[in-house]
């Protein structure tokens, strides 16, 4: 009887290894849709710039939906192209676009948290930042958790992957 037990186990944790790796090529899949679709639809128009007047990505931010202002931890942080492009991570533990209005989103320079040495990154290269996006989300399998793997987890995830691969 145990040994029957012990082998639905094994088959229930087989299938559902093999589901969330389904479930994340799918959402690697919505994600490179999504992008295609937004850049059809803005082509030619970009939201805002880069200081040289070339389209960048910029992790974004903006309060919580019903809040007053709270501190930047209280916040929803986003990766934001130029061309309308957009992907955070959310609490339906899916990596996809948000579906709140970019005029809601803003960047403080005095909010500069994400920084390497004596670098601050206001601005990143679009090609550099979709690869970055694309690595991390390949490897993202965490559940969504407010305290312990958020938006923000995502977004520093993937400013790190930046860094690194423009160490290179």
């Amino acid at each position: 009887m145990k040994k029957i037990f012990f082998l639905i186990f094994i088959v229930l944790f087989i299938s559902s290894c093999s589901m969330n790796k389904m479930a994340q090529n799918e959402s690697q899949n919505d994600l490179q849709v999504q992008a295609e679709k937004i850049s059809e639809e803005k082509a030619g128009s970009y939201l805002f710039t880069g200081s040289n007047g070339q389209p960048v990505a910029k992790i974004l931010y903006r309060n919580l939906k019903g809040s007053s202002k709270f501190p930047w931890h209280y916040r929803h942080e986003h990766i934001w192209f130029s061309d309308g492009t957009n992907y955070g991570f959310f609490e339906d533990s899916k990596i996809r676009a948000d579906n709140v209005d970019f005029s809601e989103y803003t960047y403080s320079d005095g909010d500069l948290r994400y920084c390497s040495g004596d670098n601050y990154y206001i601005e990143y290269d679009v090609t550099t930042m979709q690869t970055a996006i694309d690595n991390v989300s390949a490897s993202w399998q965490y559940k969504y958790n407010l305290f312990t793997n958020n938006c923000q987890h995502f977004a520093q995830a993937v400013h790190d992957e930046y860094v690194r691969l423009t160490s290179n």
